[in-house]
């Protein structure tokens, strides 16, 4: 078995960088949206469970935000290969991997790297 090493390219970390920035950006807008939606559907589903008209909206709206997280993740590819940089199985969160699987790039600077 070839030992693992990664290899050092100083654009690819910062492709990644731009790309987690975005999607960190992304996010804080979407939380608030998807947080205050769940709580108008609950509100409603406990103060009165015969408004099926309005929970049926209510959820028509939240549904709206979680379909769009996909979206935000299909970005999250390995700026080098252009596949997605976790292990096979899909393990893991992109915020807090270092290199790509696949191609064994860096995608953060390595510790003790300047």
């Amino acid at each position: 078995m070839k030992p693992l090493r990664a290899t050092l390219d100083p654009q690819v970390i910062a492709d990644w960088k731009v790309r987690m920035t975005s999607y960190r950006r992304a996010k804080r807008r979407l939380q608030p949206w998807i947080l205050g939606w769940l709580t108008v559907v609950l509100l409603v589903c406990v103060l009165k469970p015969v408004a099926t008209p309005f929970a049926l909206l209510a959820t028509i709206l939240v549904s709206v935000p979680l379909s769009y997280m996909p979206g935000l993740m299909s970005d999250m590819t390995c700026p080098h290969c252009g596949a997605s940089p976790l292990p096979p199985g899909g393990r893991g969160s992109l915020l807090d991997i270092d290199f790509c699987e696949n191609c064994f790039y860096w995608l953060k600077s390595p510790t003790g790297s300047r």
